[in-house]
Order: structure tokens, then sequence, then C-alpha cells
């Protein structure tokens, strides 16, 4: 999907409306600017990709591994020779087959008048032709291939020693909103925050870690990921780590899981659902990406009363069924033999730092670009609209 965000005043959602209705009727591929945009993709795959083995293995070795067959094999900002070799034929394709209305809905969220969104939506887009139906061709790999993939990594460019793990979730698994509350609680107890059970067992008392985050992408056409990331500290034996992770899933599995720790994760979800209320554009990524998950508007707006029919027994059974060593894709990222691991604290932050500080360059530079390109197309706007009037 590709989704294009407005934040703006409410006295503006007319002009906001009229400009993604010219996006979806009048767009222009001139050979120059397809030439600067790739350029700028270009410089965000090797910013991101090529320059970072974490990244560039994680979503390329590893989404190849769990994906035989799927299109989620493939990353999404998509290789290098693919970005250079797009041209306006590609581009025009792409555009006259999905940039229509029956392929496209709007999204209103904050202050908003919903009649005088409907009358907007029907005033600027009500006249836009149909295009023909859509065919999707599908490609899903068999609900259960007992993944037991391991690798290993080495590189100069690794600082930081570290372990991915993934696990694979069918479908049938996630396919309603209380299946994915569920996984997620899990997910949270074991893995996401500072209170979670890797972090306190091999962060805070070990001292194995420096950190512990954890992902669940959920993919509506195929089978959805659960990873968990971890950064050793300098100095521990990557295997006694991986097994020390293992044997914590299987006591989480047996005796670790308490009634305490699952009323914590569940009252640390409904206090995040009350934050993301409060923030408009956190609300509506939300929701963008629950209605692509196939949630009917019902289940997302009794979210709350969804969560709260999760049991104790609900989670202990998906802790046994997802967190499985049958089901586990593992990457380890080590430093090669006979280079010294500098993997402090400060030499990472100093990393993401300039790394962070080049990305909002760039960034900067095509927000000016793109808001000149807004105020031209305002300002032509205005000048038709006053035309009109006069005539």
């Amino acid at each position: 999907i590709t989704f294009y965000t407005h934040q703006c005043n409410k006295a503006f959602l007319e002009l906001d409306m009229q400009i993604e209705a010219e996006r979806m009727t009048n767009i222009q591929f001139d050979p120059k600017e397809i030439e600067l945009e790739k350029g700028a993709i270009i410089e965000e795959r090797k910013m991101r990709m090529e320059s970072d083995p974490y990244i560039r293995y994680v979503h390329e070795l590893m989404l190849k591994s769990l994906y035989l067959y799927s299109p989620y094999s493939e990353p999404v900002i998509g290789y290098m020779d693919q970005i250079q070799a797009c041209n306006a034929n590609n581009l025009k394709e792409h555009y006259d087959k999905y940039y229509m209305p029956n392929n496209a809905f709007a999204l209103f969220v904050g202050d908003i008048d919903i009649d005088e969104a409907v009358e907007l939506c029907n005033k600027y887009f009500g006249n836009i032709s149909k295009g023909p139906e859509i065919t999707r061709n599908k490609m899903m790999d068999p609900e259960k291939i007992g993944i037991t993939n391991k690798m290993t990594h080495k590189s100069n460019q690794i600082t930081t020693e570290s372990i991915v793990i993934c696990y694979k979730i069918p479908q049938c698994k996630l396919n309603t909103m209380k299946k994915e509350l569920t996984i997620s609680i899990a997910k949270k107890i074991l893995a996401d925050g500072m209170s979670s059970i890797l972090y306190k067992k091999l962060v805070s008392d070990k001292k194995l870690l420096h950190s512990v985050v954890s992902s669940l992408d959920y993919f509506p056409y195929d089978a959805s990921v659960l990873s968990i990331v971890v950064l050793l500290q300098e100095g521990n034996n990557i295997k006694i780590v991986e097994q020390e992770i293992n044997k914590l899933i299987e006591e989480l599995k047996n005796n670790l899981f308490t009634k305490e720790l699952f009323e914590t994760a569940k009252r640390k979800y409904m206090d995040s659902f009350d934050i993301m209320i409060d923030n408009p554009l956190d609300l509506s990524n939300y929701i963008i990406g629950q209605v692509l998950n196939k949630r009917s508007l019902e289940e997302i707006k009794n979210i709350k009363s969804v969560l709260n029919t999760i049991t104790f027994e609900d989670v202990k059974s998906a802790i046994k069924d997802i967190f499985d060593i049958n089901n586990q894709a593992l990457v380890i990222y080590q430093v090669p033999e006979g280079k010294e691991i500098n993997n402090t604290i400060q030499d990472n932050a100093d990393e993401i730092k300039r790394k962070l500080s080049e990305k909002a360059e760039k960034i900067k530079e095509s927000v000016v670009n793109k808001s000149k390109e807004i105020k031209n197309k305002i300002k032509d706007i205005k000048n038709k609209t006053e035309d009109k009037i006069r005539s």
C-alpha cells in the first residue's frame, strides 16, 4: 500500500482534498524529476541497507529464508538494479493501474464534520472515472514448513554482536483482533521493554545484553513475522547468550509466566491505546494498518473491549504455540576473528547520531523542495479559482 498523510488545520481540509484529487488524475512524469527521485532512493538504500549489515541482512537474507515463494521475501525499497532500471513507462503503467477511486480509501481523524468530509469526497472524487477491476496474484508459502534456519554473518562493518530471532505466524493464528492482541501481549511479556523477561534477566541481572527489542510485522496476504533483536554486551560469548535466551523461553512456556506478568502487560497495552487516541497521526496510522489487516471498523472501535476478553490462559497458550524452537529462524551477527570488538554505548550512539544527521539533511532538502512544489500548486489552484470567479 501507498498512503499519503495530510496534517492540516480544519479550514484547509477542502484544499487538501483538491490536492489529492489532482494527484489521482493529473500526475506528470518528468524524466528529470524521475532521475532526481531515483537518485534520492538510491542514496536511501545505500544509507539504510548497503551500509548497515544488520538492516540489510535482516530485511533481505532473513526474509528470503522465511518466505520461499511469497512476494514478502522482497524488500519494499527494491534492489539497486531495479531502482536504476525504473523509467517513466514503468511508473505510468503502475499509476494507471492502481491510482483509481475504486482502489483507494480516505481516512479522516480529528475534529472532522463527517457530512462535510463525505460531501468533499463526492465533490472532488465523484467525477473521477472508475478504473478496471484489479486482479491480484497472491502467491503464498505453505502454512507449515518447519523453519529451523540458523545463519551466521560476519562483517567488518559490525561493531556490536547481536542475535535476531524470528517466528513465522500463519494467518489462521492472527485472523481476528483478539488473536493479534493476545500474541502482542505474549511478545510484550517476553521481549518488549524494560519490564520484559529477557530485559530483566539478561540486561539488568546477568549483564549479557545491552538491549532487547521486538516487533510484530503483520502481513495480510501471508504468514506474519514476530522478531526479537538483542545486542550483546562486550566480552560475552554469543553461544552462551543464545542458550540463555532459549532457556528463558522454555521457562516462560512452563512456570515463569505468572498472572501478575499477564495483568501488568495487559494494563500497559490499555495505557498505550489511551495515549494513541490523543494523537491523530498515530491513531490514523494504527487504523490504516488494522483496515489493511482486514479488521472491521466495529472491531477497531471496540478494541479495548476486545482486549478485556483476553485471559491468562489465552496468552499462556499463545506463548507455547508461537515461541517454538522448531519454528525459529535465527541470524547471528559476529565480528570476524582477529578484529577487536568495539561496541560501547558511546560508539554506537556516535554512529547513530552521524546517520541521523545525514538523513536529517536529506529530509530537510526534500521538504524544502516539496514545500516549493506545493506552494506553486496552491498558487496555481488559487489563480484558476479566481479566474473562474471572474468569469
